[in-house]
């Protein structure tokens, strides 16, 4: 569903910004043996220094990758900087530039010149790369009686990978380091003590520490942020955990297979931190009971594991809501993979145009043949589990045949997005006729009856230009994505040298758009509480066939 100037945003930050430029798009190929990368062929160079983005001191010892897209494919040099924060790297072919820069206690930084393009034999000098440092927070993890409590878990909230969690001492006291700058909830989840509740007869209720945020809330968006600055130390954040019954869940797993032993987990929504109690033990009756829920939104599963030529089951998900008593009589009900047929309808007469491709000739198949009439591309629909996956939730793909429809076989029970592979959208999705706009298909409870699968043409396009302080902003990464739970995924672009980015073929909707620096834009797109960042990003409303221009500012981790 992206141009060639879009794609669904990356992982790998380096890569995104070389991929993000205008390049055209690259059909899917099957997989290669590795291959060593080949001696350089070039006699390029690129220079410059690498200094901290707070002192304005050179940093040793940073790690300067620099990635060339040229010719023969995208390669990697790298080097290390000198005491005087210096680096220069050698013989490069000409091609497409990008750099990466990491030291430890600095944030990664990835950057895509204005001018990116490297020319034959070019020596480029005088870069200048920054890192930002990293930050800390500290504090202490206290009872409803304010005193201090020891193996409490304190994580943040929409981390950056490589931010390690931290365990408070015998005082209650704990310290977080390597924070990249932003705003961030922290939460404390005291340890549970593995035993079931206690059996009370005098009428009340045995109570624990439930994972709490910072400073005393139980859910993500109650809590408060705290700001980390490049380089600072945040102290005296107190997190007082809040006391709440001690819940027990109960119920009965049916349908188990012959020889197969079930686990039940509940599930936690994002909003209560996405935790996981498991129930290992299932009785012999099915029956089983998880204890110690914290207040909150479940999704309740039963699982059974491969066991020889068995294949592993999962139930129908139960969703349950915590508030304090109880829970009994929860029924779980196994699935066996089952197959769903459904057939392709068309919101216009674009939509239904089937994508064709040029035939090619020759030994490698590079030309076009002369005369010959385009053919048709095949059709295949994936379908993409969303939310928690369980037991064998992978991608499943299906052609679409010339009467219109597909199947999709050995699915598990569960919500899966409908991707076309060709250039429409998902309109809507119905089951039974019972029709639901989006592209999701609802299978949490097994096999449906009639399904059908809507397809729009792609006619939306969004663009504009990235600014900062100094005006239009080259090199700068912009996303897109879908509002909602299971809003469509997010697509990047990167702006040009004149601060220009463009999304072309996008379908109709809601969307956020965010243009800023990694970080950023990694903690904007989580899923987790998009409202956190509404400060920080554009909402626009994508109608058939409009073109919306937006301007943007490029925001940073360090200041919203």
């Amino acid at each position: 569903m992206s141009s060639p100037n879009s794609k669904p945003l990356p992982r790998m930050l380096l890569l995104s910004l070389l991929a993000a430029a205008a390049l055209p798009p690259i059909q899917a190929q099957p997989p290669q043996q590795f291959q060593p990368q080949a001696p350089p062929t070039g006699n390029g160079s690129v220079s410059g220094t690498v200094t901290n983005s707070v002192t304005g001191a050179p940093v040793l010892h940073a790690h300067v990758i620099v990635m060339v897209m040229g010719n023969r494919g995208m390669r990697s040099f790298n080097a290390d900087t000198n005491a005087q924060g210096g680096f220069t790297v050698e013989k490069l072919p000409p091609g497409r530039l990008a750099f990466t820069v990491d030291r430890a206690g600095f944030v990664a930084s990835s950057q895509l010149l204005a001018n990116a393009d490297l020319r034959p034999d070019e020596k480029r000098e005088g870069l200048k790369l920054t890192l930002a440092p990293t930050g800390g927070i500290s504090g202490r993890v206290l009872n409803a009686e304010g005193a201090g409590v020891q193996g409490a878990i304190v994580s943040l909230d929409g981390a950056t990978v490589g931010t390690d969690p931290a365990t408070t001492d015998e005082k209650g006291q704990f310290r977080i380091s390597g924070i990249p700058p932003g705003k961030y909830r922290l939460s404390a989840n005291p340890n549970a003590m593995p035993f079931p509740p206690e059996i009370r007869t005098d009428g009340t209720h045995e109570t624990h520490d439930a994972r709490t945020y910072y400073p005393d809330a139980l859910t993500v968006s109650a809590g408060l942020r705290v700001e980390v600055a490049a380089g600072t130390e945040v102290s005296g954040i107190d997190i007082r955990l809040v006391r709440t019954p001690v819940v027990t869940l109960s119920g009965r797993v049916v349908d188990i297979p012959a020889g197969s032993k079930a686990s039940v987990r509940a599930v936690s929504s994002v909003a209560t931190g996405g935790t996981v109690k498991t129930a290992n033990i299932v009785k012999a009756d099915g029956s089983f009971q998880i204890w110690q829920l914290d207040p909150g939104k479940y999704t309740v599963v039963a699982t059974t594991q491969n066991q020889g030529s068995v294949r592993g089951l999962q139930s129908a998900p139960v969703d349950i809501e915590v508030q304090g008593q109880d829970i009994g009589n929860v029924e779980l009900r196994m699935v066996q993979p089952f197959d769903v047929s459904a057939r392709l309808g068309f919101d216009d007469a674009k939509a239904r145009e089937r994508p064709t491709m040029q035939v090619r000739q020759g030994p490698q198949q590079m030309a076009p043949a002369q005369n010959a009439p385009p053919q048709p591309q095949p059709r295949r629909i994936a379908l993409l589990p969303q939310g928690q996956t369980f037991v064998g939730m992978n991608m499943q793909q299906a052609d679409v045949g010339d009467d219109e429809s597909f199947t999709a076989e050995k699915l598990q029970p569960g919500r899966y997005r409908v991707a076309p592979s060709w250039g429409v959208y998902v309109k809507s999705v119905s089951i039974g006729g019972m029709e639901t706009e989006g592209d999701i298909l609802d299978l949490r409870n097994g096999p449906v009856g009639d399904v059908t699968v809507t397809l729009g043409a792609l006619t939306g396009e969004v663009s504009g230009v990235v600014t900062d302080s100094s005006g239009p902003a080259a090199g700068v990464n912009v996303v897109i994505f879908g509002e909602g739970t299971f809003g469509r995924p997010p697509m990047g672009a990167t702006s040009a040298a004149d601060g220009t980015y463009k999304f072309a073929a996008i379908p109709p909707g809601k969307y956020r758009l965010l243009a800023g620096d990694n970080d950023i834009l990694t903690q904007a797109t989580r899923g987790r509480d998009t409202d956190e960042y509404a400060d920080t990003v554009e909402t626009i409303n994508v109608l058939p066939d409009a073109k919306i221009t937006k301007t943007l500012v490029k925001r940073t981790s360090g200041a919203r």
